[in-house]
């Protein structure tokens, strides 16, 4: 069986779940995705 996550682990894997959401939003018609790059 794998291992539980520690702290740590959920931590980083919420920071990467919120960040991908924010990507998402930003590819609509606000343009604000550019201002990323």
């Amino acid at each position: 069986m794998p291992k539980p996550l520690n702290s740590q682990s959920q931590i980083l894997i919420a920071s990467v779940i919120s960040y991908f959401d924010q990507e998402r939003d930003n590819r609509g018609p606000s343009g604000q995705y550019n201002v990323l790059e």
